[in-house]
């Protein structure tokens, strides 16, 4: 692509030809005509020779001048309508935040420096509670939303480099699980409920049913309030949460434990008219609400160790906490669908990742993917001297049978046959890989056709010095 040289024709016939800037113009990616004024003629010879480097080299620069007003007005026309309504809700606040205290003007303004005052006025700020600051883990969340917004305009053509975000430290806090006391006493407080009112069963019956249903099948709370009774059978025992009422967005048939079934029998003899399996008529707070009463009626009253005015809020569960004891890492006998694995707990909770567990469920779960050291006995252990005439010291190498080399000092053993390299480049090779050990090496198999190419290699050497010369 050409970049050329010209004069500005008012410029000319205003200063002359001798006095006028020499300019360079080019055509951008988009087709579009795009120039600078240089200054002298000679100058503008060597950035038009530039220009026509990154051109034909295909370096594009960032020479849009699109503002952030302009920016997000379109990124709402376009991008938000298709998220979804939790995601649409916390991106546009994101934005938002990041619009009031930074104050953003032209896109390619936006850089790693911006990004990081955005931090250090966000996260000073004033949380929910009184004398409380935002928490880091909800700096982050706006972080990850924000740099979903800002790849957007990079991949637009609007900000050239995609700033980087520094995450904050989070707290790896204890996870929140309802104790089977505590479950037991909510459950008999369950007749002091009021709401839902009107209904052909009682309110005691409804949150006896919605406890135990959540409670045992690990569903969101959302999920059961938007059950429908033909997603439900009863004689079956199994209950169908659609893609559009679950955060996984799929289908999935869930087996209900008999106690479940006979809760739920209780509220189907009088639902007729209704199609929802847990109808509440009232506005959506109220049900946190009454929750709330109901366990202050059974004297639940747990411990808060947050810097913040405690609310009542503070020393009750949530629903979310009797959807956690599903996956309670040591009461398995105790609860009836416990899973026997992280990922079987995964699938059952519909996480995404194993990121979304506990700690606990977290390091089981690398235990489990991990293909596993393999015992000393299994290792064949040789000790790599250096090349000849040098003086480097013995360094030791195992090698398992199925060709992964480790190279770990602690398990190698004492007895090691002397394997000595001859070839500089094998020896140099084998010494780069005394930090080897790496837990995918059986799943990639270039790595393991690697090893065991080397495993031979190492097994030639050892044969080919312990060989015994033939008698003359």
């Amino acid at each position: 692509m050409r970049a050329w040289l010209f004069q500005d024709t008012r410029q000319k016939a205003k200063l002359g030809e001798d006095k006028c800037p020499w300019s360079v113009g080019w055509l951008n990616s988009e087709g579009k005509r795009r120039s600078k004024k240089i200054g002298s003629k000679s100058m503008a010879e060597k950035f038009r020779r530039k220009k026509e480097g990154e051109l034909a080299a295909g370096i594009v620069t960032n020479d849009s001048n699109k503002t952030w007003a302009d920016f997000r007005k379109e990124y709402e026309e376009k991008i938000t309508p298709g998220m979804e309504p939790g995601s649409r809700r916390e991106t546009l606040l994101c934005m938002k935040h990041f619009e009031r205290l930074v104050s953003p003007k032209r896109m390619k303004a936006i850089k790693t420096a911006t990004v990081d005052g955005y931090i250090a006025k966000r996260r000073v700020e004033g949380g929910r509670k009184a004398k409380s600051t935002v928490s880091p883990a909800t700096v982050n969340k706006e972080l990850r939303h924000l740099k979903v917004v800002l790849r957007v305009a990079h991949d637009w053509g609007y900000l050239a480099v995609v700033p980087r975000f520094r995450m904050l430290k989070e707290p790896q806090k204890l996870p929140t699980y309802v104790t089977p006391e505590d479950f037991a006493a909510i459950y008999e407080a369950c007749d002091k409920a009021v709401r839902p009112a009107d209904q052909p069963y009682s309110a005691a019956d409804w949150w006896k049913a919605l406890l135990v249903f959540t409670y045992m099948t690990g569903w969101r709370v959302s999920e059961p309030l938007a059950l429908r009774w033909d997603d439900l059978s009863l004689d079956k025992g199994t209950a169908i949460t659609r893609y559009g009422d679950n955060k996984g967005r799929r289908d999935d048939v869930a087996s209900l434990h008999p106690v479940v079934v006979e809760h739920l029998r209780r509220i189907a003899d009088g639902a007729i008219d209704c199609p929802l399996v847990f109808y509440w008529p009232h506005h959506e707070r109220t049900l946190w609400l009454d929750f709330h009463a109901i366990q202050e009626t059974a004297g639940v009253h747990l411990p808060c160790r947050e810097n913040h005015i405690h609310t009542p809020a503070c020393h009750v569960y949530g629903f979310h906490d009797l959807r956690r004891e599903i996956a309670h890492p040591q009461r398995a006998e105790a609860h009836p669908r416990r899973p026997t694995g992280p990922h079987e707990a995964q699938e059952l909770l519909d996480h995404e990742t194993l990121r979304q567990h506990g700690p606990a469920d977290r390091r089981r779960g690398r235990q489990a993917l991990r293909p596993g050291l393999p015992a000393k006995r299994r290792l064949s252990v040789y000790c790599v001297s250096g090349p000849p005439g040098t003086k480097t010291a013995p360094r030791r190498l195992a090698v398992s049978r199925c060709g992964a080399v480790l190279c770990s000092s602690e398990a190698v053993g004492a007895r090691t046959p002397d394997l000595r390299i001859k070839s500089p480049l094998l020896y140099r090779l084998s010494y780069s890989l005394k930090v080897f050990y790496c837990q995918w090496v059986t799943s990639c198999r270039l790595w393991l056709e690697f090893s065991r190419l080397l495993h031979l290699l190492l097994h030639s050497q050892t044969s080919s010095t312990t060989r015994r010369k033939p008698a003359r």
